[in-house]
C-alpha cells in the first residue's frame, strides 16, 4: 500500500492539479430559463475559474461556439479532446482552434484605433442584400469598428490572428451591436467574446424569437 498523504500534502496536491472545464456541444439549460442567459452566467462563472478549457466540439453547436468565445476573451489555454477534421489551407474555426491550442498566448498586432467606441457583430460571408445593405450603413457611423473591412481577412493561422484582432478591437470598445442571420458561426463566437468582457450588447437585427433557449433571446434578455 502506498503511503497515506498528509493534510498538508493533500492540499498542496489539490493546488497543483488544474482546475479544467470541459467545453461540450451539449448545453443543460437551467430549468424556465428561456433566455439562457441564468444558464450561461453560471457556465461563464465556471470557465474564469478554470485554469485550462477542454475542448469536445462537433463543429456545428452554436453552444460550444460561444463557449470557445468566452473562454477564447478570458484567454484561456485550451487541450482539444474531439474536433472535426479540417483543411489546412482554409480558415475554419477547427483550424482556429488547433492554432489557439498550440499558441496559448497569441495576442494581436493590431494598433487601437481609439475612436472605435462601438464594435459590431455580424455575419462577415454570406450576406443576403438586406443584411449587406444595414451593414454598410451602420458602419458609415464613424465609431463603429465594422470587422468585415477593418479586420484583416487574409489569415495564415487558419483565423487565430482573426480573431484576436477583433477581441483586441472589442476590448477597446465601449459597446456591441449585434446583427444576426441565425446562421453565422462567426457571431455566436464573438457575442460569447462580447459576454465575457461584460459589454453592453445593443440587438440590431436578430431572427424572432423562441419559446426555448436561443441566441436572439439571449441577446434580447441581456441588453434590458
Amino acid at each position: 500500500m502506498g503511503r497515506k498523504l498528509s493534510e498538508q500534502e493533500g492540499i498542496m496536491e489539490m493546488q497543483l492539479t488544474p482546475v479544467e472545464y470541459i467545453l461540450s456541444s451539449k448545453v443543460e439549460y437551467v430549468t424556465n430559463d428561456q433566455s439562457g442567459l441564468s444558464t450561461w452566467q453560471k457556465l461563464l462563472g465556471k470557465i474564469r475559474q478554470a485554469d485550462r478549457v477542454r475542448v469536445d466540439w462537433d463543429g456545428q453547436s452554436k453552444e460550444g461556439l460561444f463557449q470557445l468565445g468566452m473562454a477564447f476573451a478570458l484567454r484561456k489555454p485550451i487541450m482539444i479532446d474531439s474536433l472535426p477534421t479540417f483543411d489546412d489551407q482554409t480558415k475554419s474555426f477547427p483550424r482556429m482552434i488547433t492554432a489557439w491550442a498550440e499558441q496559448p498566448e497569441f495576442e494581436s498586432g493590431s494598433i487601437p484605433d481609439l475612436q472605435k467606441k462601438i464594435f459590431l457583430i455580424c455575419p462577415v460571408r454570406n450576406q443576403d442584400d438586406v443584411t449587406r445593405e444595414l451593414l454598410e450603413e451602420l458602419a458609415q457611423d464613424l465609431q463603429v469598428y465594422y470587422p468585415a473591412k477593418e479586420t484583416n481577412q487574409l489569415d495564415e493561422t487558419g483565423g487565430l490572428r482573426i480573431c484576436a484582432d477583433n477581441r483586441f478591437a472589442m476590448e477597446s470598445a465601449r459597446e456591441v451591436w449585434f446583427v444576426w442571420d441565425g446562421l453565422s458561426q462567426g457571431s455566436i463566437f464573438d457575442l460569447g467574446m462580447a459576454f465575457a468582457l461584460a459589454k453592453p450588447i445593443k440587438p440590431i437585427k436578430l431572427p424572432p424569437a423562441t419559446s426555448e433557449p436561443s441566441f436572439q433571446n439571449f441577446a434580447r434578455k441581456y441588453s434590458t
